[in-house]
């Protein structure tokens, strides 16, 4: 028995269900971005740190004769000094910046090599 009426939706349950289902899918596209942002800003992230890994590696191999100065890496910029502490060890010190979304960031690191 069938009663009269009853078959398909009614205009304002495809309403509701556009508007649940467009919400969400905003909402996706919406945490998608952010994390690819994140993404891109971790990735920058790693490659300052392993600039500055490299430079400590640099100076350590060439203890005495190192010296100071800068290097700019694609969107890096690495600056340090390097200061004799005594006849066997020197200090390095050093800064690296890049740009992010949220404006430039500076990350500082020193060693005594």
């Amino acid at each position: 028995m069938r009663i009269l009426g009853s078959r398909g939706y009614t205009l304002v349950e495809i309403v509701v269900a556009l508007f649940v289902f467009t919400t969400g899918g905003l909402a996706v596209a919406a945490g998608s971005a952010l994390l690819a942002r994140e993404m891109g800003n971790n990735g920058l992230r790693a490659e300052a740190s392993r600039l500055a890994a490299g430079r400590r590696e640099i100076v350590r191999s060439t203890c005495r004769i190192a010296e100071s100065g800068s290097e700019r890496r694609g969107s890096i910029l690495s600056e340090w000094t390097v200061s004799p502490l005594d006849s066997t060890a020197v200090r390095l010190a050093g800064t690296v910046s890049y740009m992010t979304a949220r404006g430039s960031r500076t990350e500082s690191y020193s060693a005594t090599i």
